[in-house]
């Protein structure tokens, strides 16, 4: 072979090359984003510094993240609002059969991890509730881009402010907070809009056995309770790893050089 030929042999498999690396980081930077999927109610304590937990993994994660909040209702039953003063001790007593001294014991734990995640929860000031209507504003925040602020929102309006979770005016007060309309948000706490998406996303979490919250699917890996941020980091790059795989398999066709075709 010449040298000629040689050289454009040589320029050819380059620029082959140099394509394949081409599209390979494209398809990284525009496939690559991992769904994560949070089962998860405002009356959680565990479920706000999960959250925090989440938020730290993705600030360190190379890619892209969908982070979808679905609704599982802890106390379905619950009265719409209680008085405040809760004895909220008693009550957390009463519904694991354990002592008082135990009870204040689980309440101090979840502080002190809060306070590592950023979170100062306030126990004295909680107003337990029924979260339905709560969950009915998450998802009609998604539906206006608003749901990560909403969510924020309201766990820490309930854990750390001590406000009614059930009470319209607060939820009122939390959609004008993260920019919805309000005579939008009027019309959804008088109505039952929203409500379909939330028992479907109850009627999931039964289908796949979840039983107790936070619980994260994140691209497909399952992870109950809250994690490590480092954990969830760790599922979070395994989960991108898939998908990037798939997506460069499903990008992958036959194709014609100036040699032949394959």
């Amino acid at each position: 072979m010449t040298s000629a030929l040689l050289m454009r042999s040589h320029l050819r498999l380059s620029t082959l090359a140099r394509l394949s690396r081409h599209k390979s980081t494209k398809i990284e930077k525009m496939s690559a984003v991992v769904d994560v999927n949070v089962w998860s109610d405002i009356a959680c304590p565990w479920c706000l510094v999960g959250k925090k937990r989440l938020d730290k993994a993705i600030e360190q994660f190379d890619g892209q993240v969908r982070v979808h909040w679905r609704a599982f209702e802890l106390n379905p039953a619950a009265e719409r609002e209680s008085p405040p003063n809760v004895d909220y001790v008693g009550k957390l007593a009463a519904k694991y059969h354990v002592s008082d001294a135990q009870a204040k014991g689980f309440i101090d734990r979840m502080v002190e991890a809060g306070r590592e995640d950023g979170v100062n929860m306030d126990f004295s000031k909680i107003r337990p509730g029924n979260t339905f209507d709560a969950h009915r504003m998450i998802h009609y925040a998604d539906e206006k881009g608003k749901q990560d602020e909403m969510k924020e929102f309201l766990l820490r309006g309930y854990l750390e402010r001590g406000e009614s979770i059930g009470s319209h005016e607060f939820l009122q007060r939390a959609g004008e907070a993260v920019g919805l309309d309000a005579k939008e948000v009027e019309d959804l706490l008088s109505s039952k809009q929203c409500a379909d998406e939330v028992l479907a996303d109850e009627a999931e979490a039964r289908r796949n056995r979840v039983s107790g919250v936070p619980y994260f699917v994140i691209g497909g890996i399952p992870l109950s309770g809250a994690q490590p941020s480092d954990t969830i980091l760790h599922a979070l790059n395994k989960a991108k790893a898939v998908v990037v795989a798939e997506a460069q398999s499903e990008a992958k066709g036959s194709f014609c050089t100036v040699d032949g075709c394959t």
